[in-house]
């Protein structure tokens, strides 16, 4: 929450420390990592999204979210190939 007042502030640095940390104090939580990931895609920070988005994957590899917010980064990307594999399913 720390870290949603800092954002809302228009500190961003401050920001992202704190949404870092809500995922070093409690790692096993996705909420956290949701949070981040929403952070790091809506500053264009996509690299960061995509490896924290990975991470989820790794763990739970049919989340919703996850796979939501990988297609995101590949519209965001402008990752044509992927976006048309997807739509010949």
């Amino acid at each position: 929450m720390l870290g949603d007042y800092y954002f809302a502030d228009g500190d961003l640095d401050k920001a992202a420390v704190e949404y870092i940390r809500s995922i070093t104090i409690i790692p096993g939580t996705f909420r956290s990592r949701r949070t981040t990931f929403r952070f790091y895609s809506e500053e264009n920070r996509l690299d960061e999204a995509a490896k924290l988005n990975n991470e989820i994957l790794k763990t739970s590899p049919n989340d919703v979210d996850a796979l939501v917010y990988k297609g995101e980064i590949q519209i965001q990307n402008k990752d044509a190939g992927a976006i048309d594999s997807c739509s010949k399913r």
